[in-house]
């Protein structure tokens, strides 16, 4: 998913998030996977997120973003399905999830680029 579209979630996350208002709610880790959900759900409208490619676009193993998604599913963030045609397991954000992201604006794609040109480095490791 080449970078998260040059890294538009740390722009997102430096300039455009209301941080009181959702990490009252909710831990950064957990808000940057529903995050890449909601960018996944928004370039790809349709299919199916599944968990691997997930983990592949955040640079994650499956099992360490497994512990992320069974959290946020204990709290109502998503849903974790399995498509037992294709045999595998892919999340979806829940209704609570949209809401709690509504507010926030999705960074225009020209603003995904500090002005300095120079390539900015990722906002969190997870790992």
């Amino acid at each position: 998913m080449e970078e998260l579209q040059q890294h538009q979630g740390e722009w997102f996350f430096l300039h455009e998030l209301n941080v009181d208002k959702v990490f009252s709610t909710i831990q950064r880790a957990d808000y940057l996977i529903l995050y890449y959900i909601k960018v996944e759900q928004e370039a790809h409208p349709g299919e199916k997120i599944y968990l691997a490619d997930l983990a592949a676009a955040m640079g994650l193993r499956v099992t360490e973003l497994s512990k992320g998604i069974e959290k946020l599913q204990d709290s109502g963030f998503v849903t974790w399905k399995t498509d037992r045609e294709a045999g595998r397991t892919y999340v979806e954000l829940s209704s609570k999830a949209v809401e709690l992201m509504a507010e926030e604006k999705v960074p225009p794609a020209h603003l995904s680029q500090p002005a300095c040109g120079k390539e900015p480095s990722p906002l969190f490791q997870l790992r």
